[in-house]
Protein backbone atom coordinates (compact mmCIF):
# COMPACT_ATOMS: atom_id res chain seq x y z
CA UNK A 1 0.00 0.00 0.00
CA UNK A 2 1.51 3.48 -0.94
CA UNK A 3 0.06 6.38 0.17
CA UNK A 4 -1.23 10.04 -1.59
CA UNK A 5 0.15 13.29 0.29
CA UNK A 6 -2.62 16.38 -0.21
CA UNK A 7 -1.37 20.10 0.48
CA UNK A 8 -3.23 23.00 0.84
CA UNK A 9 -2.01 25.99 1.74
CA UNK A 10 -4.26 29.52 1.77
CA UNK A 11 -2.58 33.12 1.92
CA UNK A 12 -4.60 34.46 5.38
CA UNK A 13 -3.47 35.72 8.43
CA UNK A 14 -2.24 32.23 10.25
CA UNK A 15 -2.79 30.48 13.11
CA UNK A 16 -1.46 33.85 15.06
CA UNK A 17 -4.59 35.51 14.53
CA UNK A 18 -6.83 32.90 15.71
CA UNK A 19 -6.81 29.70 17.37
CA UNK A 20 -3.10 29.24 17.48
CA UNK A 21 -2.74 25.69 17.11
CA UNK A 22 -5.76 24.76 14.36
CA UNK A 23 -7.61 23.18 17.60
CA UNK A 24 -10.65 23.89 16.82
CA UNK A 25 -13.87 21.69 16.21
CA UNK A 26 -13.41 20.90 12.11
CA UNK A 27 -9.86 20.17 12.50
CA UNK A 28 -10.51 18.02 15.80
CA UNK A 29 -12.97 16.13 13.90
CA UNK A 30 -11.10 15.78 10.79
CA UNK A 31 -8.20 14.17 12.70
CA UNK A 32 -10.78 12.36 14.68
CA UNK A 33 -12.45 10.72 11.75
CA UNK A 34 -9.01 10.15 9.89
CA UNK A 35 -7.68 8.16 12.43
CA UNK A 36 -10.54 6.02 12.99
CA UNK A 37 -10.19 5.86 8.95
CA UNK A 38 -6.56 5.14 8.26
CA UNK A 39 -4.72 5.04 11.72
CA UNK A 40 -2.44 6.79 13.42
CA UNK A 41 0.36 6.39 10.93
CA UNK A 42 -1.83 9.05 8.85
CA UNK A 43 -1.78 12.27 11.22
CA UNK A 44 -3.27 15.68 9.66
CA UNK A 45 -0.20 18.26 10.05
CA UNK A 46 -0.76 22.39 10.14
CA UNK A 47 2.08 24.42 9.49
CA UNK A 48 2.50 28.10 9.30
CA UNK A 49 3.33 28.98 5.57
CA UNK A 50 6.98 30.30 6.42
CA UNK A 51 8.26 31.10 3.08
CA UNK A 52 5.94 33.95 2.45
CA UNK A 53 5.73 34.82 6.04
CA UNK A 54 1.64 34.48 5.70
CA UNK A 55 -0.99 31.53 5.97
CA UNK A 56 -1.35 28.24 6.83
CA UNK A 57 -0.05 24.86 5.23
CA UNK A 58 -2.27 21.56 5.95
CA UNK A 59 -0.89 18.45 4.57
CA UNK A 60 -2.73 14.68 5.13
CA UNK A 61 -0.95 11.44 3.97
CA UNK A 62 -4.40 8.92 2.75
CA UNK A 63 -3.10 5.41 2.54
CA UNK A 64 -4.13 4.44 -1.20
CA UNK A 65 -3.87 0.59 -2.61
CA UNK A 66 -5.09 -0.14 -6.15
CA UNK A 67 -7.38 -3.09 -5.82
CA UNK A 68 -8.37 -3.25 -9.46
CA UNK A 69 -4.84 -4.32 -10.21
CA UNK A 70 -5.50 -7.85 -9.51
CA UNK A 71 -7.56 -7.94 -11.91
CA UNK A 72 -6.11 -6.71 -14.88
Amino acid sequence: MTGCTSKVRDNGPGFGSRNGSGSGLGISNTRARLLEMYGPGHPVRLDEHTRSGRGALATIEIPYSDHARDYR
